[in-house]
């Protein structure tokens, strides 16, 4: 019986799926190319495309040539004729009113767009033409500056804008920094407590500090001027109940000349005003104020001061400045001496 040979069987070929294999990664190398290209091609102004290559495959740029400087024309004027001076692009600065008529804008009403509208009228109709604003107030509260912007946007153009800083009239400061407040005589721990409230202690350097920081503050908000209320001492009220320590001898109006002093270091760049209390413009020095009125107009761009009687004639060369909200006439309230 003969033998019948068989061959093993192996299974189908293999090179089939190797094919595929190859097929499916050429297709996805093809699509990441044409991915990659259209990435990085950009088209030119002129309509041709450019492929941008990165890294070290981008060409290495070609310097553009610095431009050969075109030669100076030298104009020579003639003997006796003077050149004329080019143009200049910085604009004018804008002219401060010679005589202010201003109307003092409180916090409260800074506050409040319907009050902010009825006093931009009434500053309209009386002819005012500088607003100011209470920056920060007797009570001690800081306009912020968005605050402050959004003032001025309300009132809108057409007025000069003054910063109003209560200095040393402060209701605030002192509960929070009591090292830096007027002391009360029965026990110096006590601060004292005046009718309009507390006082920071002029005395005190670290209370010039931060007065002075208040001021470069509102400076830098771009104001027309600022003008410096309560420059002074307390000096109304029970101020025999006032205890300054070792200062107490101290002659107040030189406190007060050395904070000017330290202002002036400031080197601010814009006007600064300042109130001049009723009583140091009637006799020039008001002692226990600490104010002296020669020195003050020595320093001061212009001193305002509240005059309270409107029978009273006024001081000569002093201007009306109203209170708010605008009254009729200028006969009474704020006035202002240049």
């Amino acid at each position: 019986m003969s033998r019948q040979r068989y061959r093993t069987y192996r299974g189908k070929g293999r090179k089939a799926p190797v094919l595929a294999v190859l097929c499916v990664l050429l297709a996805g190398a093809a699509i990441y190319g044409f991915v990659w290209l259209f990435e990085h091609m950009s088209m030119n102004a002129d309509g041709t495309i450019t492929v941008n290559m990165p890294g070290f495959l981008s060409p290495a740029p070609v310097p553009t040539p610095t431009p050969t400087p075109e030669p100076l024309e030298i104009v020579v004027a003639p003997s006796g004729t003077a050149p004329v001076a080019e143009p200049s692009l910085a604009p004018a600065p804008t002219p401060r009113s010679a005589s202010p008529r201003a109307v003092l804008v409180s916090q409260e009403t800074l506050g409040s767009p319907d009050a902010l509208a009825q006093v931009k009228a009434g500053a309209l109709a009386a002819g005012a033409n500088t607003l100011v604003l209470d920056y920060k107030s007797n009570e001690g509260a800081v306009l912020t500056p968005e605050d402050w912007d959004a003032a001025c946007t309300a009132l809108g153009p057409g007025f000069e804008y003054v910063a109003r800083i209560s200095l040393f009239l402060d209701d605030t400061t002192p509960r929070r920094r009591n090292a830096l407040a007027v002391k009360h005589a029965d026990n110096p721990s006590w601060n004292w407590i005046g009718a309009d409230g507390r006082w920071l202690n002029p005395f005190r350097e670290a209370a010039a500090d931060y007065l002075l920081s208040v001021i470069e503050e509102a400076a830098a908000l771009g104001p027309d001027g600022i003008l410096l209320d309560n420059l002074c001492f307390p000096w109304y009220g029970q101020t025999s109940k006032i205890f300054y320590g070792a200062d107490n001898e101290t002659p107040r109006t030189e406190a007060i000349e050395a904070f000017c002093a330290r202002l002036d270091g400031l080197g601010l760049a814009l006007p600064v005003s300042a109130v001049a209390l009723h009583d140091t413009v009637l006799n020039g020095v008001q002692e226990v104020a600490g104010q002296d009125l020669a020195r003050m107009k020595a320093r001061f761009d212009t001193l305002y001061v509240e005059w309270p009687d409107p029978l009273e004639p006024l001081a000569e060369g002093f201007l009306p400045i109203l209170t708010e909200p605008p009254a009729e006439g200028w006969e009474r309230g704020w006035l202002a001496a240049p």
